[in-house]
């Protein structure tokens, strides 16, 4: 192989490789909005929060502190359907050296998620990035193989 075919190889190779990283990056994104919206769907209303014990069934913070620990708080239960609905991806993007794919709620209410004085946190992010991070390795080691093959 001539140094002009090998560069040329590698470029192929290059090009390849971008675009199977962004791609398996934007399949990561779209599975953990997936996982998103399914923890935004929970069925109970407030009323039955309420007789559960639940925090959000409750407008005090002191319920809210007794009972973390005994219900999943990534679990966002049935409201108007709005916050479900306004999970979207974000593309892939290099930010400092580092390929970042995000899925991000358009809600208002979503700031409540990282917690107040009255509503303990709901950290969703945690929860789909830890679930995330074998999948998401996967997908990336494949789309290196694949294009160093190409």
């Amino acid at each position: 192989m001539t140094p002009d075919a090998f560069i040329a190889a590698m470029y192929r190779k290059e090009r390849a490789l971008k675009r199977l990283v962004y791609a398996a990056e934007t399949e990561s994104a779209q599975e953990a909005k997936a996982m998103l919206v399914q923890r935004s769907s929970g069925t109970l209303k407030t009323r039955t929060l309420r007789k559960l014990g639940h925090p959000y069934g409750h407008s005090t913070g002191a319920k809210v502190m007794r009972f973390v620990g005994s219900v999943d708080p990534t679990i966002i239960n049935a409201q108007s359907g709005q916050f479900r609905r306004r999970w979207k991806v974000l593309k892939p993007a290099m930010q400092a050296n580092v390929l970042r794919s995000s899925a991000i709620s358009t809600d208002p209410k979503s700031k409540y998620m990282f917690g107040t004085k009255k509503m303990v946190a709901r950290r969703l992010d945690i929860y789909v990035a830890a679930r995330m991070k074998a999948r998401r390795r996967s997908r990336l080691q494949e789309a290196v193989r694949s294009a160093l093959r190409a």
